[in-house]
């Protein structure tokens, strides 16, 4: 028993010193993930906005609405992404985006929740659930209006378009920030 006492105190001190070790390996795990992540985030961002930039450039340069070279582009690069039917578009001082209300609300969505995670960073462990409840909005609009239910509404477009696209993108970077961390805890036997 004597003997059991005098080892276990003789590796203490070593057990201490390597677990102090391999705290500080994990926190330096740790910050190298947040830096990648935010990383990832910027070079997000900044696509983000020249594309959301794009949605709106009839309205912040009316001036170049008149180019007909510069707005067949535009037109043609976002009809990709969204139908451009006349009536969903959004107008701002008789000019209108590029994108139908739905649309419109999807990318300003998650380039809302883009910034606020590169503000603040939230940690919760994702469920379908969220997903399914703040898609169901986009769907079920989506489809009232197809089966002629009530008159499409730009701004229940808009809202429902705001709350999917923050949601998507939250579990992109969710899937994005988990990668990470998985990587991080093999990488330090965590």
């Amino acid at each position: 028993m004597f003997l059991v006492q005098t080892q276990s105190t003789f590796s203490h001190p070593f057990r201490i010193i390597f677990n102090s070790v391999k705290k500080n390996k994990i926190q330096e795990g740790k910050n190298k993930s947040f830096d990648k992540l935010f990383a990832i985030k910027l070079i997000m961002i900044i696509p983000l906005i020249i594309f959301c930039m794009g949605l709106t450039f009839p309205i912040v340069s009316p001036e170049m609405n008149g180019k007909i070279i510069i707005t067949n582009v535009l037109s043609s690069t976002y009809s990709i992404v969204c139908h451009q039917s006349k009536q969903s578009l959004v107008y701002f001082n008789n000019y209108p985006t590029l994108v139908c209300a739905r649309c419109l609300g999807i990318y300003f969505g998650a380039l809302l929740l883009l910034v606020i995670t590169m503000i603040k960073s939230f940690k919760t462990n994702v469920a379908l659930r969220p997903l399914f409840i703040l898609s169901a909005p986009l769907m079920i609009d989506a489809f009232a209006v197809r089966l002629g239910l009530y008159s499409y509404s730009k701004t229940i477009a808009f809202i429902t378009g705001l709350l999917f696209g923050a949601i998507v993108l939250f579990y992109i970077l969710e899937t994005i920030e988990s990668s990470f961390y998985n990587k991080r805890n093999e990488k330090y036997g965590i």
